[in-house]
């Protein structure tokens, strides 16, 4: 077996200084994004009417169950976790509503 060289890895090459550089100025963009639309997302949940609110999130929860209840046999499992995660979001979701979908709910990250 012959050894790989730096000409048989040409991302090697494209990634010298600068390219690590963008790589990594690319990564903290990304995320940099991904945070302003959660925060985006929260506060238009937060501007809802409270009655509003309270009809989506029973209509998420339906949803998360119809989805991921223990009795549904094709489920994803990355489907779930954002369903989750929506049901979370919701200030009105009480110990019950946090029960419900605790199985796909994100670790604590505090």
């Amino acid at each position: 077996m012959t050894p790989l060289t730096d000409a048989a890895l040409p991302c090697r090459r494209m990634l010298g200084s600068g390219g690590k550089l963008l790589l990594l100025v690319t990564l903290l963009l990304l995320l940099a994004a991904l945070g302003v639309r959660s925060l985006a997302e929260r506060q238009l949940l937060e501007a809802m009417p409270a009655p509003r609110r309270a009809t989506l999130l029973q209509a998420e929860l339906l949803t998360f169950r119809l989805r991921c209840g223990e009795d549904v046999a094709h489920r994803s499992e990355a489907d779930c976790r954002e369903r989750a995660r929506n049901v979370l979001s919701f200030p009105e979701c009480g110990a019950a509503c946090r029960q419900a979908v605790e199985a796909y709910a994100p670790a604590a990250t505090r």
